[in-house]
């Protein structure tokens, strides 16, 4: 009997085994390029689906440069979190997710640009920053002045609260930004990557399956383990 429930465990932990393997290491699980003047993902991983690129009244372009397109928005001078760019994902049914991070190239035009950003999400309602809730802009040295947009910025963000998403959840991330001074100002963003993790949840089906072939397998060791009852002789 003890040799049949070893033989028992073995398979199930086989059988799970690539169940329990399912869960991507911590790693970039969508990409934005705009190439080709598109708003939609490049890449993306089974388990999470990407919307379309928005902003906040979709009056955004695209600036076709040497290394690739971006996307383009003006007139960033109104009130922080009035004008944005939205980025909404959404767990497929069978998986959870956690987004962990997210990067991006960033350029201003030269004529009274933004000069602070701000990533909020949809968790608390756009209310505070990415980390513990607070507002929190990036350092503005890390924003570029150029005329002709030939300087480039990189930003990282870590995120908190965007873990164990659950089939069907929907989180929207938002950068804004502020302090232009000019009616024509302009921000792009270009190679957006998200990073994270997306892990199968095995259905209920397959433990009742794992289950049932166990509970097979012990009524057909204990038919066998029994002793034949003895035949009385004529």
């Amino acid at each position: 009997m003890g040799l049949f429930f070893g033989t028992v465990k073995r398979l199930l932990a086989y059988l799970l085994l690539p169940t329990l393997l399912a869960a991507s290491a911590d790693g970039q699980i969508v990409t934005f390029t705009f190439d080709g003047d598109v708003n939609s993902a490049a890449s993306g991983t089974t388990g999470i689906v990407a919307s379309d690129v928005a902003s906040n009244d979709n009056s955004f372009s695209f600036f076709n440069g040497a290394s690739g397109d971006a996307i383009s928005e003006n007139g960033w001078d109104v009130g922080l979190g009035l004008q944005y760019f939205d980025f909404t994902f959404t767990v497929s049914s069978g998986y959870t997710v956690s987004i962990t991070s997210m990067d991006f190239n960033h350029r201003r035009g030269g004529t009274g640009p933004p000069d602070t950003f701000e990533i909020r999400t949809s968790t608390d309602g756009f209310s505070g920053g990415w980390n513990d809730g607070t507002v929190q802009t990036i350092d503005n040295s890390a924003i570029k002045t150029t005329s002709g947009f030939s300087a480039i910025g990189e930003r990282s963000i870590t995120f908190t609260g965007l873990t164990d998403l659950t089939a069907g959840t929907a989180v929207s991330v938002r950068i804004g930004a502020s302090g232009a001074t000019g009616s024509s100002a302009t921000l792009l963003l270009d190679d957006v990557s998200v990073y994270g993790t997306v892990s199968a949840v095995p259905e209920p089906s397959s433990f009742a399956a794992l289950l049932g072939l166990s509970a097979v397998g012990i009524v057909a060791t204990r038919r066998r383990g029994r002793k034949p009852s003895a035949v009385a002789r004529a």
